[in-house]
This record gives structure tokens, sequence and C-alpha cells, in this order.
């Protein structure tokens, strides 16, 4: 399985996001992360599953929740740029 890391900016998007599904429902935040985590190793796992997309990035969405973990394979294994909606 490959390393998988998370840019700043991406683990600011899982955060707010977090914090806004928590708002919605109690419990809800905590399974928007299990979301992300279960879709970060999906992507370690098999980093070309995700579908290609311009300048070297993939996007992997995530289940239930309407997001995607934007992506690239590097030297140091899976680099998550961003999480958006």
């Amino acid at each position: 399985m490959a390393d998988v890391r998370f840019a700043a900016a991406a683990i600011v998007d899982v955060q707010l996001s977090r914090d806004w599904y928590e708002g919605e429902v109690a419990g809800l935040g905590e399974e928007f992360v299990d979301a992300v985590q279960a879709a970060a190793s999906r992507v370690g796992l098999y980093p070309s599953a995700g579908s290609p997309i311009a300048g070297g990035l993939r996007r992997q969405f995530l289940e239930r929740f309407p997001y995607v973990l934007y992506y690239r394979q590097d030297a140091g294994g899976i680099f998550v740029v961003a999480c958006l909606h």
C-alpha cells in the first residue's frame, strides 16, 4: 500500500466539511471522515484506479457523500491535494 499524504489545504477541506455535516446531524461529520479515509485507503492500494484528469491529477469519488479526492502519485506515494464537493 502506498503512503497517502494530505496537503494542508486538503486537510482544511476535510475539516470544514466534517464540521458542516456534524452541524447538520450529530455523528454525520465522523461518517464523512470515515468516507474520506476509505477513499484514501482505496487510492493507497490502487493508485491508478482513480479517473485521470488534467496535470497528472486523478480523482476518487467518496462513497455516500458528493465529494471527490483529487490526488497525484509521486515518489513518496499518494499526495491528496484537495477534497471538494
